[in-house]
């Protein structure tokens, strides 16, 4: 008996041991990216993990505060780049920005992005120009109100096949500090999809009061009846309003506050927010990060909830806590707790951020936030996750923010670098009746007689989006029984059955079910190569479906053009005019960004014809020029707010025309 009893425990301090080892690497500067928001009020601090190219890569968008937003390509290969003047992203150097959430609002099949701003300001709705560049659509869309916006969730809340937009407010103040000179709290907003285009704001959905200083909001299908609830979480809350919870009454359009039916209307300074189901009963709980004190409110069924945070050690109890998510950090099939941390004092008063280890039907947590400390000073705000390298590992992102420039920190990326050989399952959705993103959407497995459940979510932990791409973890099964993915509208259940472990696949609403392949291949300028039957030079995502047997795979390939003159590709070099004599005609510089030369060894006509295309064929240019006046060298600009990459560009002179393919940096 006593050598059994020493071996159990052997076996219980090396399982520890392993679930100790399990870690994160802070890698933001080694991937490229360098980032923190500034706000004097310490609120801001929003990130959103999405594909905007639709390349299979999951890039990062960042609001600045009073610095600039940044958007960041996955360039694969650990590797990022920052395109957000590239992009188009120029609107906010004189805004302050807090928070941002991503989603396919007008189904085109590219995410576009929502940006709240603080005090006074406008939202912005920036509409995704297929990959290429982004434009604020906002006013002309009818999204116009000013106020402190601090946080944004999209859902379809009526059940017509696109994304409406909640907004939730703060507050007026009249003095500083704003927190002791506060007016009022303001009335949120809510937006919904008209789908032309436009945005009607409906006065007074929520049979409620609307006002309530507002910091984050999630639509989530509370009671699991196919429409999307609204969970409504404010700070103050012991001054004005206590958080809400807001059942949604389609087919009328309105909803029904049960906050204090439910148990989950706490009058605290509530923070963030986290939606999962930790103890693996099919329900959803939901864990609120607050100042001090977080709750974690497990599901009782019929609507009924019990904070039984204290009770399992996930409290906390010190400092202030932000962002919040359940994800499976090692793929065990059992949903993980992870919260941001950072105070809201001028100081370098450094506060970990929060790590849970969870044990499913067990009921308990185990603290192994250790794994995220870090020597810089960490005051973090919201944060997102997502597998930013397509590891089958979910990474984590907390943007950190600076009060003054006394404050060091910066926005941290938390890479899995976990040791457990365990497998996982991937599921990107795309609707077709219902919305294109699949919001709303509820996603399970069954593996050996185990259910894990998953909502797809347009906005929540703290003033930011996960990434939409459902993650499971799988231990160590290597198949899955079963996959059901139940769409909110129409209340439809599609099957898929025995599914191999460690596969990203593809559900579209209705199609079927794909697997997903990535590859990203880099040419010399001037270099063609074939992608499936066709040849091709130009930078872009070209998309292939390979049919093998019962199985469709599609394969993502990501075609990048070195002009740089690495890699062994020479550097593209600009003609002189002194050797343009002869030459029929020679355009420069290339790569341009401003201005375009375009000289001639021929004469031109007196009027020339200037046109300039997108890869699509799309002109984004046409002007005529009296090649007279410029005496047969002509100089074009205006291009700087052009999105780089390849352009196709004519020049037509009288019954002749010139083609060339010139890049834009």
């Amino acid at each position: 008996m006593r050598d059994r009893a020493l071996y159990l425990s052997f076996l219980f301090s090396l399982l520890s041991w392993s679930l100790h080892a399990q870690n994160f690497t802070e890698k933001a500067k080694e991937l490229g990216i360098d980032h923190y928001i500034s706000d004097s009020k310490a609120m801001g601090g929003g990130v959103a993990i999405f594909d905007f190219n639709n390349d299979g890569l999951e890039d990062i968008y960042l609001t600045g505060g009073d610095e600039n937003d940044q958007l960041y390509e996955n360039l694969g290969n650990d590797n990022f780049r920052e395109v957000t003047e590239e992009m188009g992203i120029t609107q906010f150097r004189s805004v302050k920005t807090m928070g941002v959430v991503a989603g396919d609002v007008d189904n085109d099949g590219f995410t576009d992005l929502f940006i709240t701003t603080a005090e006074g300001a406008r939202c912005y709705l920036l509409k995704n120009l297929e990959g290429k560049s982004f434009t604020n659509i906002a006013p002309a869309g009818g999204i116009t109100h000013e106020a402190w916006s601090m946080t944004a969730t999209m859902g379809d809340y009526d059940l017509d096949g696109d994304l409406d937009i909640y907004v939730g407010n703060y507050v007026a103040y009249d003095n500083l500090p704003f927190d002791q000179n506060i007016t009022s709290p303001l009335a949120d907003f809510f937006y919904e999809n008209k789908g032309d285009g436009t945005f009607l704001k409906i006065d007074n959905p929520l049979a409620s009061n609307e006002k309530g200083t507002t910091l984050v909001s999630s639509f989530s299908d509370i009671d699991q009846d196919g429409d999307a609830d609204l969970f409504v979480l404010n700070d103050f809350g012991d001054f004005y309003e206590p958080n809400k919870v807001l059942v949604n009454n389609y087919p009328e359009r309105n909803f029904s506050n049960i906050s204090n039916a439910s148990g989950m209307n706490a009058a605290i300074n509530s923070m963030g927010i986290a939606v999962g189901d930790f103890n693996e009963d099919g329900n959803f709980d939901y864990y609120v990060t607050n100042i001090g004190h977080n709750k974690l409110y497990q599901n009782q069924g019929l609507l009924s909830y019990e904070d039984v945070a204290r009770d399992i050690n996930v409290s906390d109890g010190t400092g202030v806590c932000w962002g919040a998510a359940f994800l499976d950090v090692n793929n065990d099939g059992h949903l993980d707790l992870y919260a941001s941390k950072g105070s809201l004092l001028n100081l370098n008063d450094t506060q970990n951020n929060l790590l849970y280890l969870g044990f499913g039907k067990e009921t308990r947590f185990e603290n192994v936030s250790e794994t995220l400390v870090t020597k810089e000073p960490n005051k973090a705000r919201g944060m997102a996750y997502g597998d930013l390298n397509n590891d089958g590992r979910l990474d984590m992102i907390a943007v950190n923010i600076r009060v003054s420039q006394g404050n060091l920190g910066s926005t941290k990326i938390y890479m899995n670098s976990g040791s457990e050989e365990a497998n996982w399952l991937k599921v990107k959705l795309e609707g077709t009746e219902n919305n294109r993103s699949g919001y709303g959407a509820l996603v399970k497995i069954y593996t050996d007689g185990k259910e894990q459940i998953r909502e797809v979510s347009g906005g929540s932990s703290y003033l930011s989006v996960h990434s939409s791409i459902v993650h499971f973890g799988l231990g160590q099964l290597e198949t899955v029984d079963s996959l059901v993915v139940k769409w909110p509208k129409g209340h439809k259940r599609e099957v898929f059955k025995n599914l191999e472990a460690n596969t990203d696949y593809f559900i579209k609403e209705d199609e079927g079910i794909f697997k997903r392949a990535f590859e990203t291949i880099q040419i010399c300028q001037g270099d063609e190569i074939t992608i499936g039957n066709q040849t091709v030079s130009e930078e872009g995502v070209y998309t292939e479906l390979i049919t093998e047997g019962e199985n469709n795979t599609v394969k993502l390939t990501k075609l990048v053009v070195n002009t740089d003159g690495t890699g062994g590709c020479s550097l593209v070099t600009v003609p002189s005019e002194e050797n343009i004599d002869g030459r029929e005609i020679v355009v420069y510089p290339s790569p341009f960004n401003n201005m375009l030369r375009i000289v001639s060894g021929v004469a031109f006509e007196d009027n020339v014809s200037i046109i300039l295309s997108d890869v699509s064929g799309h002109v984004v240019r046409n002007q005529m020029v009296n090649s007279k006046a410029a005496r047969g060298s002509i100089t074009i600009s205006g291009y700087e707010t052009l999105p780089a990459g390849l352009y196709v560009l004519k020049i037509v002179s009288g019954n002749t025309t010139y083609i060339r393919k010139i890049v834009k940096s």
